[in-house]
């Protein structure tokens, strides 16, 4: 078994028809993973997250998904907002997505800040 991270909205050129070509080109290498980063930053994210998934569920990936604050720079919070949109994700999902990772690199951020690395 093995898998691969990718962030379909990386770059802000998101389009259902190229996540759809890159899941297929995963799934011909034999990837059964998909490590994930939730999309929080769309102003519909459960609605747009949804659509990411289930592209990659009707091709019979399995998610691990990575859930961030939207920008760290402006939670209050942490423990709060973390919980709360956690929560919320995992409920909405519930028995369709078996694990979650809270923060990515988490170390790095609180050594350095929050700003985006390149």
């Amino acid at each position: 078994m093995w898998g691969v991270g990718v962030r379909p909205t990386a770059l802000g050129k998101y389009h259902i028809s190229i996540w759809k070509k890159h899941l297929e080109l995963a799934k011909d290498l034999g990837v059964k993973w998909l490590r994930i980063t939730w999309d929080a930053e769309n102003p519909e994210p459960i609605k747009h997250n949804e659509g990411v998934f289930q592209a990659a569920w009707e091709q019979g990936f399995n998610l691990l998904v990575v859930i961030e604050p939207k920008k760290f720079e402006e939670v209050k919070d942490y423990a709060y907002d973390g919980y709360v949109t956690s929560f919320q994700i995992a409920s909405h999902f519930k028995g369709k997505i078996k694990y979650y990772q809270l923060l990515n690199e988490i170390g790095s951020t609180a050594l350095k800040g929050p700003e985006f690395s390149g």
